[in-house]
């Protein structure tokens, strides 16, 4: 393993993960929906240089309470963190920024930054800066549902179980080969 990995703290492992879970939950939770009203990686720089620099701070205490073994202290930087998200998002709104519209969503994928809007009037709305891809809607239900063999069997599996979530999809190929009788009259063991 490289040096720069660091090694999982050993609160990860332990009873008091419940505590540390419960204090991340709600974090994660608020700072999606900031996402998703601001923008991915939008909302600190819509905020004073002073109250950006205090919010970086704030997340590098946050990651070097991860790497200790007090959670205590980490619930701590969770909560100034999930403060520091709550500011920007009204010093924003102060400083008189708009959120993106409730209809356009922010999604980032795999360090790819994706903007989902209902119409392309709705898109046309969100800096082309702020997103690598945008799509609408309509062209999302075109790529699936008649562009993508792999989504024939998606369609089925949602129309099936509509509370279904697809996390991933891979293809593997079947042996198509025939199983010759020959093969299967081996001498059995015992």
């Amino acid at each position: 393993m490289p040096n720069h990995y660091k090694s999982v703290p050993n609160m990860w492992g332990d009873h008091r993960y419940e505590d540390i879970k419960g204090a991340l939950e709600p974090l994660d939770e608020f700072a999606r929906k900031m996402e998703l009203k601001w923008g991915v990686d939008k909302l600190i720089k819509l905020v004073t240089p002073g109250t950006a620099d205090k919010f970086r701070l704030a997340e590098t205490n946050f990651n070097k309470a991860a790497d200790l073994d007090d959670h205590f202290a980490f619930i701590r930087k969770t909560e100034n963190l999930l403060k520091g998200w709550k500011f920007m998002d009204k010093e924003a709104e102060k400083l008189g920024h708009k959120a993106s519209t409730d209809k356009v969503w922010h999604f980032e994928f795999e360090g790819e930054r994706f903007c989902f809007a209902q119409s392309f009037s709705d898109l046309a709305l969100i800096n082309e800066a702020d997103y690598d891809r945008g799509f609408t809607i309509r062209e999302l239900a075109l790529i699936i549902f008649e562009h993508d063999e792999k989504s024939k069997e998606f369609k089925k599996v949602k129309e099936a179980f509509k509370t279904s979530q697809i996390i991933n999809f891979e293809s593997k190929k079947h042996k198509t080969e025939k199983i010759k009788l020959e093969d299967l009259d081996d001498e059995i063991p015992f």
